[in-house]
């Protein structure tokens, strides 16, 4: 991703919201077949409605606050006891 604004937050709650997805794939969980289906046939407009440079740079680009709601959403259907797994 590029966010219009501060990347290593959002990084932080990607991470969170795979390590519980991993989780939830090794517990058998529901919540991974739920997040698997939505991965397979979502596609938000992460930009909010903003027009963006039309470039491969920009490809990704996110609208920073509401692409941290909705991770942080995501993160909130997966069990509270599903954190990174430990290795």
């Amino acid at each position: 991703i590029q966010p219009d604004s501060g990347q290593w937050g959002l990084v932080d709650h990607q991470t969170q919201l795979i390590a519980a997805f991993i989780r939830a794939c090794d517990e058998g969980h529901a919540a991974a077949d739920r997040f698997r289906a939505l991965k397979a046939s979502a596609a938000p407009d992460l930009a909010r409605g903003i027009r963006y440079v039309d470039s491969p740079r920009h490809l990704l680009e996110v609208e920073h606050f509401s692409y941290r709601r909705r991770l942080e959403k995501l993160r909130m259907q997966f069990p509270p006891h599903m954190p990174a797994p430990s290795r």
